[in-house]
């Protein structure tokens, strides 16, 4: 198994930098690049720590043979777009009526007839977009956002050495997609 983006549509962002920096008490505007920046670093390191998109994202899935039933990573899919797989050296689009997508475990189960089948690519789109993002997501980018910029120095002078709070874990781990961990 292994798993391609494609695609990445960003262009709605469900949490603006000036939001960031209200959230962070950070009122120099000298500050928004800086911001922006961690703001991309801790979307991306929360997007890891739950194993899911953010935001609406094109997958192509590669597994060498058949399986009847494939978890799909990084929930919630939105849609599947397009199902190929070889037979007789040849490739074939899988007519959909072959498959059908779970949209409660995110499992695509695939029609026992393509058992004969291997090299199967599953495209398809998953994610959140800015409406069904959870806002305890949200909320836990702007506190990984606020960890980050009161913590940007590898060394503080006068203060005492002490792993960086990261209280947002705890509210993320509840998101976490646990079967591709």
């Amino acid at each position: 198994m292994s798993t391609k983006v494609l695609n990445v549509d960003d262009s709605q962002s469900f949490l603006e930098t000036e939001s960031c920096m209200q959230h962070s008490r950070i009122f120099e505007s000298d500050e928004f690049d800086t911001v922006e920046q961690m703001k991309h670093a801790a979307i991306d390191l929360t997007q890891r720590w739950i194993n899911r998109k953010l935001y609406p994202t094109d997958i192509l899935y590669h597994a060498d043979s058949y399986q009847p039933k494939i978890a799909l990573p990084y929930a919630p899919i939105n849609a599947i777009t397009e199902v190929r797989a070889t037979v007789g050296g040849v490739e074939e689009i899988i007519d959909p009526s072959m498959y059908k997508l779970n949209e409660v475990t995110d499992v695509i189960t695939l029609d026992k007839r393509l058992r004969y089948y291997q090299d199967f690519y599953i495209t398809y789109n998953c994610g959140y977009t800015s409406e069904t993002i959870p806002p305890a997501v949200v909320h836990a980018i702007k506190m990984t956002i606020a960890d980050f910029y009161e913590n940007r120095e590898n060394v503080v002078v006068g203060a005492t050495v002490a792993e960086i709070p990261m209280t947002a874990k705890k509210i993320v781990r509840q998101f976490k997609n646990r079967g591709f961990s």
